[in-house]
């Protein structure tokens, strides 16, 4: 994913992410129609991943800083 450096007040920023996330998004989508799911499934599939993500981030904030 190529996104520009962007300070933490650029009101941008998220908007710019969103943007490549979208069309990663549209991506897997193709791919997985492709694997015979159907363009339903794929959303709640990311729904479910994307939430277990943010429960485990709220947990442990900085994951990279745990001892190996």
């Amino acid at each position: 994913m190529k996104l520009a450096r962007r300070a933490l007040e650029d009101p941008n920023r998220l908007v710019e992410l969103e943007q490549q996330l979208e069309n990663h998004t549209s991506e897997v989508l193709a791919e997985a129609a492709d694997a015979g799911y159907s363009s339903a499934e794929v959303p709640i599939a990311l729904k479910v991943v994307c939430e277990r993500l943010h429960a485990a981030l709220t947990a442990d904030p900085n994951p990279a800083d745990d001892p190996s």
